[in-house]
């Protein structure tokens, strides 16, 4: 409890519990980042990153609606927070022997989760789960990020889905900040039905849009198929050569009681050493 107890009064600590239930996929997905030990999680993998902020998330409006704290401390006021930054920006040196701050860079990943997990379909009448993540660094707690999402149809012309969404990005470390949202379902209604963007079988995309104080930030995008099966994947068969040599000349040749390097490369073609003297036309020999 000690990453959530700040929005706790000091008095209250004690008898604050609570617990947190995951529907299957996610247990099944927290297992991969489970320690050896099973006492723990990696806190670096993002799954557990995102749980820890709901979580927190949820501690913080428990602790606004018990009145232990005001909205106003929960959300940033976002005007203000420019004002800083742009004063920031424009007055403030860095510290003699530092270098300035690194270019912002931002990043959108878009996810979904479809009725069989392991293919990236659905067909009329599902549903399709998405939600988006917008990643910024360097961190900057509290920058407001707009998530609008769209979806690309087979013909490459687009139609607005959800409604617009807005999160504060919140530090994940000094060099991070994500902000996610989780847009809900997507009903995969047949064509010509009121409402239904879709019209027609085929390879559908799900386009994200972020924007920070109205500006174009980040862009992801995922793609499934609908009422059809998605293409083969490609195999490229591989093989391997392993390669023997004498580490002293290079050649084949091993004397015997010698010393033999071996070595990898992709290839297709297939290599012979003699152990001791090659052996003449006709004879046998060693081959390794």
């Amino acid at each position: 409890m000690n990453e959530f107890s700040d929005w706790i009064p000091k008095e209250h600590r004690g008898g604050f519990r609570g617990f947190v239930e995951f529907d299957r996929l996610l247990e099944r997905e927290l297992r991969k980042i489970e320690n050896p030990a099973h006492d723990g999680y990696n806190k670096r993998k993002r799954l557990y990153q995102e749980i820890v902020q709901e979580i927190r998330d949820l501690v913080r409006d428990f602790a606004v609606q018990r009145g232990w704290h005001d909205t106003e401390d929960a959300t940033p006021d976002p005007e203000f927070d420019a004002l800083v930054q742009e004063y920031a920006r424009l007055f403030v040196a860095p510290e003699s022997g530092r270098h300035a701050p690194s270019p912002v860079k931002w990043g959108c990943q878009v996810d979904a989760a479809y009725p069989d997990p392991a293919i990236a379909s659905a067909s009329w009448g599902e549903s399709i789960g998405v939600d988006a993540t917008c990643y910024r660094r360097p961190s900057a707690d509290g920058e407001p990020i707009a998530f609008e999402a769209e979806l690309i149809r087979p013909d490459g012309s687009a139609a607005s889905i959800f409604t617009r969404r807005i999160q504060n990005m919140r530090s994940r470390s000094d060099e991070e900040s994500t902000a996610g949202v989780n847009f809900g379902k997507l009903k995969i209604n047949y064509p010509g039905r009121p409402g239904s963007p879709f019209t027609e079988p085929g390879r559908y995309s799900v386009k994200v849009n972020c924007t920070n104080r109205g500006v174009a930030v980040a862009t992801g995008k995922c793609s499934f198929y609908i009422a059809c099966e998605p293409p083969e994947p490609t195999i490229n068969p591989v093989t391997i050569q392993l390669r023997a040599f004498n580490p002293e000349d290079g050649s084949k040749v091993i004397p015997q009681g010698g010393e033999l390097h071996a070595g990898e490369t992709l290839a297709t073609a297939r290599t012979f050493i003699w152990v001791g003297n090659p052996p003449e036309e006709g004879e046998a020999g060693n081959l390794l």
